[in-house]
């Protein structure tokens, strides 16, 4: 009965990884893998990120920039789609904020690969 109470709010309210048991973590990571976590220098800075290579954009936090990267200049979407506003939201519906895009260099640490990264938060 409480497995299947447990369920029922699993479906009302979402899944996330936090909430998943060790054997439900083992399960998925058995599925879908474990995620790729790199060192990395973006715009010559160190730094460990989740490379997805099958996103199609890269996400920092604002904090993470002014923190880190702090003479980085935003770009407003407008020059990206040339018009204003942008009203994102993830698979469940929640609203994603969105203040702009940078363009950073991206050089793995043990690749020899150096490219160009616009990325967005």
């Amino acid at each position: 009965m409480e497995e299947r109470k447990c369920r029922e709010d699993r479906e009302k309210t979402g899944v996330f990884v936090s909430h998943l048991s060790s054997q439900e973590h083992a399960r998925v990571v058995d599925l879908v893998g474990r995620k790729c976590n790199v060192k990395c220098l973006l715009k010559g800075l160190e730094t460990d990120a989740l490379w997805d290579t099958g996103a199609q954009v890269s996400i920092i936090s604002h904090s993470w920039l002014k923190q880190c990267l702090p003479g980085c200049d935003i770009q407003d979407i407008a020059e990206l789609l040339g018009m204003d506003g942008l009203d994102l939201k993830a698979t469940n519906g929640t609203n994603l904020p969105y203040e702009g895009w940078v363009e950073l260099t991206f050089n793995p640490v043990k690749m020899t690969l150096t490219t160009l990264l616009k990325c967005h938060f």
